[in-house]
């Protein structure tokens, strides 16, 4: 079922596809698609943050990775390596994310999970920024919470759909030039 939502996501969009064409793809009835994920949002939020299956969900930086980079005493390898797991996660993603934001604008459900997901991600680049902080590391007069906003900001993903979709650069190239950017932005050196 979740292949078959995700194949129509891409093809049709969230807007375009229906929980009948999802069953009719997967071979289910209806009813069976309902009682496991409640509708098309539902879907969609599996599809992301799911913990069906062998996929880890594509959306939430994982927690774990995140407070080991504290270990990493080069502040600039430790930018480059929370960058590098960005990017995991936005060439991951990208698609399905994409399909968030078009259902979050017609769906209070979907705009929640949304908010949510921001908000993990600035999480995670709240950890960063602290970190570098607690290390002196961050450029004079720049403030933990402001270093937090900068890695948030240029980690969004529609940085990413800009220079990687829409401008055709590598994958490992957009990455490269996120790290140069935060790095030069934040770190005193």
């Amino acid at each position: 079922m979740l292949s078959a939502a995700r194949e129509l996501f891409m093809e049709v969009g969230y807007s375009g596809t229906t929980l009948a064409s999802i069953a009719e793809r997967a071979n289910v009835a209806l009813p069976t698609l309902y009682a496991a994920f409640g509708g098309k949002r539902g879907l969609l939020a599996e599809l992301i943050e799911g913990t069906e299956g062998d996929a880890r969900p594509v959306t939430a930086l994982d927690r774990n990775r995140i407070r080991q980079l504290k270990e990493i005493g080069d502040p600039e390898a430790r930018i480059r390596a929370y960058v590098h797991l960005v990017c995991e996660l936005l060439a991951e993603s990208t698609d399905l994310l994409v399909q968030l934001r078009a259902a979050a604008s017609a769906d209070p459900k979907a705009a929640e999970l949304d908010q949510r997901l921001d908000d993990e991600r600035h999480a995670g680049a709240r950890t960063l920024a602290n970190s570098l902080n607690a290390d002196g590391a961050l450029r004079n007069g720049t403030t933990a919470a402001t270093a937090a906003d900068t890695i948030w900001a240029l980690g969004d993903i529609h940085n990413y759909r800009l220079l990687v979709s829409h401008r055709g650069w590598k994958a490992a190239k957009y990455e490269k030039w996120l790290a140069d950017v935060l790095i030069n932005s934040l770190i005193d050196g």
